[in-house]
């Protein structure tokens, strides 16, 4: 496959936007690990509404980078990438681009996974310190004719919040 320059060009502003989006994303991420330590729900509340607008934008430039692959006679996604790809010579830059990219992206789905974990963690722990103070206890649950488990639905509350 021959790539005229102006083809060059526009996929390599593709790439380029792309990388730095996922770098902003990844600050982000680590930002709102941090927040996460601090317990600053303030910090948090900023950081995913910044979060929202950054993966809006990467779809969005996703989407255009299918869009250019197709217009190229190549299938979307990874397997029109890999073939974009192998048509360029391995110094040239868009391949460290993109490497880099890879290694971006896995980053921050690893870094989103754990705090996402440390969202669940919180959430349960603020559950169970809920259910003791309404005065429920863990063996309040059953198994109903559905196979999920369900709270009784009395109430010993220890206090009224």
């Amino acid at each position: 496959m021959k790539q005229t320059k102006q083809q060059l060009q526009q996929f390599s502003a593709l790439i380029t936007d792309l990388l730095k989006l996922t770098k902003f994303m990844s600050v982000l991420l680590d930002k709102e690990s941090d927040a996460l330590q601090k317990r600053a729900p303030e910090a948090l509340g900023k950081l995913v509404e910044e979060k929202k607008q950054i993966a809006k934008t990467l779809n969005l430039k996703t989407h255009q980078l299918d869009h250019f692959l197709v217009s190229c006679g190549l299938k979307n996604g990874k397997e029109g990438m890999m073939t974009w790809l192998q048509a360029l010579p391995a110094s040239h830059p868009i391949q460290s681009d993109w490497s880099k990219l890879e290694v971006l992206t896995r980053a921050c789905a690893k870094q989103n996974e754990i705090n996402g974990t440390s969202v669940r963690v919180m959430q349960q722990h603020t559950k169970r310190s809920l259910d003791i103070l309404r005065g429920r206890h863990q063996s309040d649950t059953f198994y109903g004719a559905d196979g999920y488990s369900k709270r009784e639905n009395h109430s010993n509350s220890i206090l009224t919040v």
